[in-house]
């Protein structure tokens, strides 16, 4: 275990342009985080950071939607394993790559007893596109494609995952239970993924 201070301003802005905050049918939203700071366990250890999301729906008609999403981010600094994990880019996951595991795209270690675990990155970027269409109300499906990494240097090595969701629209917000395996390899297990609460 390492052990370290850092001490960095942040700044966040958030735009939101929808018809619906709870099921958006129309418009875009989306975030942009600016950080950067000093610190590390010699307290020499610099950084800056831009983080940013994007959002946006389509209704084709009253019982359809396509929603198109983006993430990017990148790290400005020369001693990334100096950051403490929750200042670096992770990839995989709800919200994220679906078909892989929390934070299973990007660099990993292996300890001694074969357990892998995710360093995190200097860079992301992941997409999907998802189309969502309702049968009978307030009960619909989903097909979708996930893709993206998280990196280091300037060539991301990008995992692709594909699925289908069921979805339900709960007096507590939306429900969304996805399917998905990733094709990065043909040995991918299938996984499931759990989210509730609005899109935005």
């Amino acid at each position: 275990y390492q052990y370290a201070s850092f001490a960095y301003p942040s700044l966040r802005a958030e735009y939101i342009d929808v018809d619906d905050r709870m099921a958006p049918r129309r418009g875009a939203g989306g975030t942009l985080m600016v950080r950067g700071g000093k610190g590390g366990s010699d307290g020499q250890a610099t950084f800056a950071q831009l983080h940013a999301t994007a959002q946006w729906f389509h209704g084709f008609a009253s019982d359809s939607r396509l929603i198109v999403r983006g993430e990017a981010g990148h790290t400005f600094t020369d001693e990334l394993l100096d950051l403490p994990p929750s200042l670096r880019f992770y990839a995989g996951g709800d919200r994220s790559i679906r078909g892989y595991g929390w934070r299973e795209v990007g660099p990993r270690i292996r300890d001694s007893a074969g357990n892998t675990y995710a360093v995190g990155a200097s860079n992301v970027v992941t997409a999907s596109i998802e189309y969502e269409r309702y049968f009978r109300s307030p009960w619909g499906a989903a097909f979708f494609v996930d893709s993206g990494s998280a990196f280091d240097g300037t060539k991301p090595d990008m995992h692709t995952g594909v699925g289908v969701g069921l979805r339900w629209r709960s007096p507590v917000g939306p429900v969304r239970i996805d399917i998905a395996r990733g094709l990065k390899s043909p040995d991918s297990p299938f996984t499931l993924h759990l989210n509730i609460g609005t899109d935005l």
